[in-house]
């Protein structure tokens, strides 16, 4: 069958994706095909066996599959490469084991990505603001004859007394992308939250509890990680969990993060009872006021080196293919004032 459907043309595109989709579990790999009348002498074929399938993953497949489905050619495909079909058909290997050489060139929108490598150099040259401009540390009398003494508790100290409440996260199955924030341990190590489709989240976890603001999620396994939900109403994917700090309780959720982010790897599975953690001397708000404006910069720097490596990935798919050149701006010299016979 599949070499009746190669040699008519019905397959456009097919890609392996990673392992362990099947619901049952095992390393068996899913492939995805597309198959429709088309052009019976080139193919789109992609290998996704050493990736995650995470949303920005996902929506690089996706944005490839629709491409070739539309017969797009001119873009800078992110996945798929293009093969002669007559190729692959005398081979008789997988569809995704395609040699993708000189002679058979990706392709490229010179125009697209020189573009968006314009729009991340205008990005990347504007000045960061200054979260805590107008503000500066002062020594208070309250560090007791200026030494530092900072009070700090477990968090099973803080949880027996109600202070602090430990919510599990959802076991979740695979859901379709969505506008919804989602929590994963991968999304929580990274900053960068998933997003999955809130009909479907309904759907398989009827009354799902979303988390509200200023709740900390947190993961303990492996090398311990914690971040700051500070709009609330996402959900939480086990093994990830929420921390929920209680207003009345002298702690502060981006403090405890911070320390969190701290902890060395191996402290994390089975032992977030014994992590120490700060306790609030003072204001709370005036604490989380300064944690949230660091937290800013860091967002910034975060978002910066996002854009760089979008940046390096253009640069590495268009630049070395020739596609793409950086020529050196051109400088305009201001024209010389007119003088008068006695050079005024």
């Amino acid at each position: 069958q599949r070499d009746a459907f190669l040699r008519r043309g019905l397959v456009r595109a097919a890609v392996r994706l990673p392992a362990g989709l099947l619901r049952g579990g095992g390393g068996e790999h899913l492939a995805l095909w597309l198959l429709a009348e088309g052009d019976s002498r080139h193919l789109w074929a992609g290998d996704l066996s050493g990736r995650s399938l995470d949303a920005a993953t996902s929506q690089q497949l996706l944005d490839d599959v629709v491409a070739v489905a539309r017969s797009e050619r001119q873009r800078a495909f992110s996945i798929l490469h293009r093969a002669e079909a007559a190729k692959v058909i005398a081979l008789s290997q997988s569809l995704v084991a395609l040699d993708v050489s000189p002679a058979d060139p990706l392709p490229v929108s010179a125009a697209d990505d020189a573009a968006r490598m314009a729009e991340l150099l205008a990005l990347l040259a504007e000045p960061m603001p200054d979260p805590l401009s107008g503000l500066r540390p002062e020594a208070s009398d309250a560090g007791g004859g200026g030494h530092v003494s900072a009070l700090s508790a477990t968090l099973g100290d803080l949880a027996r007394k109600r202070l602090v409440r430990i919510i599990s996260g959802y076991r979740l199955p695979r859901l379709p992308a969505g506008t919804l924030q989602m929590w994963t341990a991968e999304a929580v190590a990274t900053h960068l939250p998933a997003g999955v489709d809130l009909l479907a989240l309904t759907t398989a976890i009827p009354g799902a509890a979303l988390t509200a603001p200023d709740d900390l999620v947190f993961t303990s396994t492996g090398t311990p990680h914690a971040v700051v939900d500070a709009g609330g109403g996402s959900v939480v994917a086990y093994p990830a969990r929420i921390l929920r700090v209680s207003p009345t309780a002298s702690c502060s959720p981006r403090a405890i993060a911070a320390t969190i982010n701290e902890l060395r790897p191996g402290t994390g599975i089975g032992k977030w009872r014994s992590w120490q953690v700060p306790l609030v001397s003072g204001s709370r708000r005036e604490v989380e006021d300064v944690m949230t404006r660091i937290q800013a910069w860091e967002d910034q720097t975060r978002t910066r080196l996002a854009q760089i490596g979008e940046l390096r990935r253009l640069a590495t798919r268009s630049v070395t293919s020739g596609a793409v050149r950086f020529a050196a701006a051109a400088c305009t010299h201001p024209e010389p004032a007119p003088v008068d016979e006695k050079g005024q």
